[in-house]
């Protein structure tokens, strides 16, 4: 049986970093305008860029997600890149909030709003 191609993000990768830069962005970007679109009614020729940029953002976390699934970790200095491994920690621990959490991540992603 021929070997699959699989890819797993080396957490030192520098791809990684400007990866968490774009995340960063839309966590900071919905810091700032969710609040004022629950606050204030945008005006309707900033609500469409908004409402644009909102969906982006919400399509960088899904695509987190699915990365998230490749990303390697650290585990007691050890540097873990195996894929049960990474799975296995995104799977299973939703409770612990020092580690990502499938969960978490997948409640935090649902559509709340109509």
């Amino acid at each position: 049986m021929a070997d699959r191609f699989t890819f797993i993000i080396d957490p030192d990768s520098i791809l990684l970093t400007y990866w968490y830069l774009v995340l960063f962005a839309a966590v900071a970007f919905n810091a700032v305008f969710v609040p004022l679109r629950v606050a204030f009614e945008p005006t309707t020729d900033h609500a469409d860029l908004i409402g644009v940029v909102g969906f982006v953002a919400d399509v960088v976390y899904a695509v987190d997600m699915l990365l998230t699934f490749r990303k390697g970790f650290y585990d007691r200095g050890n540097k873990v890149l195996a894929r049960q491994a990474i799975r296995k920690r995104y799977i299973q621990n939703w409770m612990g909030a020092s580690h990502p959490s499938f969960a978490r991540d997948l409640l935090s992603v649902l559509p709340l709003d109509a």
